[in-house]
């Protein structure tokens, strides 16, 4: 399959389960497990990203795949016999997160700031609570990528496009619910 066949599958897919998340067709939960399997079954992360729409892949695969790491090591604390298990996927969704961090910069620097926008936002989480921080991309569609980078939050406050103060998230329902 071309890299473009491929990338049209990943956007159709992810309008896709947008849609029926946004609708309440889905929960989060599935949402994660559902991204996480189209996406192995899809392709592997672009290396090395030379488009937007390469890293908006990378983003996403990473996301998902370090939210469905999580969700596997909270599932080790339900059944004492995976408990070995748990830091071996809190390790992997560690690295994730770093590889998704990496696609988001790549990300920045392909598009560049113009018209872009990030802010911390409010979160019901204590522990992301002024740590999370939301980058809207307003002239791609469903373009909101977050991050706790701090490297990521300097280009963008070097740019000017980081907004002072804490505002909603553009997806407060999606990151304020539990998985």
């Amino acid at each position: 399959m071309s890299e473009s066949k491929y990338l049209a599958d990943f956007f159709a897919h992810r309008t896709e389960k947008i849609e029926a998340l946004s609708k309440g067709e889905i929960n989060k939960r599935t949402y994660i497990s559902e991204n996480c399997r189209f996406l192995q079954n899809l392709r592997d992360p672009f290396s090395p990203i030379t488009s937007i729409a390469e890293a908006m892949y990378n983003y996403q695969y990473f996301n998902m795949m370090a939210k469905g790491y999580l969700m596997d090591a909270d599932d080790c604390d339900a059944e004492e016999r995976f408990a070995r298990h748990k830091q071996s996927f809190l390790d992997s969704a560690h690295q994730c997160y770093q590889d998704k961090d990496n696609a988001t910069r790549r990300l920045l620097e392909l598009h560049g700031p113009k018209a872009v926008k990030a802010y911390y936002v409010k979160t019901d989480s204590e522990k992301l609570s002024g740590k999370l921080f939301e980058i809207v991309i307003e002239d791609l569609e469903d373009a909101i990528y977050h991050s706790k980078n701090f490297r990521i939050q300097r280009w963008l406050d070097e740019a000017g496009v980081f907004q002072k103060g804490m505002q909603p998230s553009v997806l407060e329902t999606y990151i304020n619910e539990r998985y």
